[in-house]
């Protein structure tokens, strides 16, 4: 007992400070990556096997059709050429990584039903914001499929660095506060040197 209440506590601890596999594909890969744990014998008998396989098929499968939450298309530009690397987020769920197409323009975010306001960003592009109700697509076996047309910003596009952040703001953001304490800073520092030269 005392052996495997240890083996937990380590088990725990290593999740919470470094993580584990689901943690980085989550984060970097947008996927999802599971264990799943059917028996309190780590060795089971070959013959408990079916009886796992029978016990757990309807389920997985359900799981399974899950992956057909959310939305799914392509980005292109207004010739109907590819746009790689765009960065789609769903307004107020931030991804430490956010998720870009890929060279053919194509992207996938896994979404429950609900409605979201997608943004579409990318250098030399305007920003574009799109309301989505999405449905639950499980029963059909398919995302809701919706393809972004990005117009451009000027003739000649932008080579910047992606932005990490979307482009658009709701509220207050931490993109403000900086400026608000830089003013702060540049008071003082005038009332200060106004009062040396005083």
């Amino acid at each position: 007992e005392n052996v495997n209440s240890n083996w937990y506590f380590h088990y725990i601890m290593k999740q919470f400070t470094l993580g584990g596999m689901q943690d980085y594909n989550y984060i970097w890969g947008q996927c999802f990556e599971i264990t799943l744990e059917l028996s309190c014998c780590k060795y089971p008998p070959q013959e408990d096997l079916p009886s796992f396989w029978n016990d757990n098929k309807m389920a997985l499968i359900e799981y399974i059709k899950q992956v057909h939450l959310g939305v799914k298309g392509r980005v292109l530009d207004k010739n109907g050429e590819p746009i790689a690397d765009v960065i789609l987020e769903a307004r107020g769920r931030r991804h430490i990584c956010p998720y870009k197409t890929n060279k053919d323009g194509e992207y996938y975010l896994l979404l429950l039903p609900g409605v979201y306001v997608l943004n579409a960003t990318a250098p030399g592009y305007k920003s574009v914001l799109q309301l989505m109700n999405i449905p639950d697509g499980t029963q059909d076996f398919s995302a809701l499929t919706y393809d972004f047309i990005l117009p451009d910003v000027s003739a000649a596009p932008k080579f910047a660095p992606c932005p990490t952040t979307p482009r658009y703001t709701t509220g207050s953001t931490s993109t403000t506060k900086p400026s608000i304490n830089i003013l702060i800073l540049v008071n003082i520092f005038v009332c200060c040197f106004q009062i040396t030269y005083a």
